[in-house]
């Protein structure tokens, strides 16, 4: 069986690192992003458009990593979405039976804020869906804004919702099922017209103590889990962006010998931007910076040192420029990533020879 998830995500953590588990047996764990990395909409809707026009490759996705890989990150589609630069952002991951992924938390309710007054709430259909079976739509990408009414309600959160409502957005899931949210709704409201927080709390009960280890022991298979893994809270390691490098690596490394298009940055991406922001904050923990949690107040602490560079500061000076380029090297973010004012000062330093580094080969001019 294939399985797509609908809503939001978060990876796991035990203490303050990642919640490891291994591939059971009869299945594969697919994502579109890194741990601790947010995910897009487009992702997701894109799934599901892949799910219906190429199912054939969705159900052996080692053999066809390659291809689907191309259509996950919109590099076949390159005429077809105005979202094709979200798409990108995406660096598809498949971990196969026995090998260690991240655990990870999905609410399998798919809601979105609609409007500024944050009253309204669009819901597309949520849950835990097998592909292979016919399926009443899922909601697809198309060439048009993403809060676009088509596959989704929209609730008036000062009115309430229609407890029929329910089994529309959870037709034909597998978990929760819409039988089993009317039943949590009922023990405390009776009414057709139910509060929209009493819906979204009983989505919550059911689903909050149930993670992708457990999904993929009670439903074998192919499971393609799009949406977010932002990790649960903050209180997680730094060092954890480098199991995120170890991860890429070790993905590079099963599909070197694959065919796959690469493709050229000249702009900066989401992804990049997040795993720069990770650099910064590990190397603010390297160097024991008061605080190490804030990310603008550590860029703010390397800038005002090396703008203000002393005889004092080369060794750490050295080392940050030095990590920073193998980074840049090992295609964990490039120059478009970087924050321009940093970029420019480092630039300087190395032009003027204050600090070691070829600045063509650091690749970053």
């Amino acid at each position: 069986m294939t399985y797509v998830y609908l809503g939001h995500g978060m990876d796991l953590l035990k203490g303050r690192t990642p919640d490891f588990r291994f591939v059971p047996e009869g299945c594969t764990y697919s994502t579109i992003t890194h741990t601790g990395i947010s995910s897009n909409l487009g992702s997701v809707l894109n799934l599901n458009y892949i799910s219906v026009s190429h199912l054939d490759l969705l159900l052996e996705p080692d053999k066809n990593y390659d291809r689907l890989s191309r259509l996950f990150t919109g590099e076949e589609n390159a005429n077809n979405y105005i979202h094709k630069t979200k798409l990108e952002e995406g660096d598809y991951h498949l971990k196969l039976e026995k090998e260690r992924y991240t655990n990870n938390h999905c609410s399998f309710l798919f809601n979105f804020l609609f409007d500024p007054d944050q009253t309204l709430i669009q819901l597309y259909r949520s849950g835990l869906y097998n592909v292979e079976k016919p399926l009443f739509p899922l909601p697809r990408l198309k060439n048009e804004s993403y809060l676009s009414p088509s596959y989704s309600y929209i609730v008036d959160t000062k009115i309430g919702m229609d407890i029929d409502l329910v089994p529309l957005i959870y037709k034909d899931s597998l978990f929760p099922t819409s039988e089993e949210i009317i039943r949590e709704i009922k023990k405390s409201n009776t009414e057709s017209l139910i509060p929209y927080n009493v819906f979204s709390k009983a989505v919550s009960t059911i689903t909050k103590n149930v993670n992708s280890a457990e999904l993929m022991e009670r439903f074998p298979g192919n499971h393609y889990n799009f949406p977010c893994r932002d990790f649960e809270n903050d209180n997680h390691s730094f060092n954890n962006s480098i199991v995120r490098k170890e991860s890429i690596n070790f993905q590079n490394r099963r599909y070197k010998n694959k065919n796959r298009t690469k493709r050229i940055r000249t702009k900066q991406t989401h992804l990049g931007v997040h795993h720069f922001k990770h650099f910064i904050n590990d190397m603010a923990l390297l160097f024991s910076f008061a605080g190490a949690k804030a990310y603008d107040v550590n860029l703010l602490t390397f800038k005002m040192r090396l703008e203000n560079f002393s005889q004092r500061f080369i060794p750490s000076a050295q080392i940050f420029v030095d990590k920073m380029i193998e980074h840049i090297e090992n295609h964990y973010f490039t120059k478009y990533d970087i924050d321009p004012s940093l970029l420019k000062v480092i630039i300087k330093l190395l032009k003027e020879g204050k600090l070691e580094g070829n600045v063509n080969d650091s690749l970053l001019e």
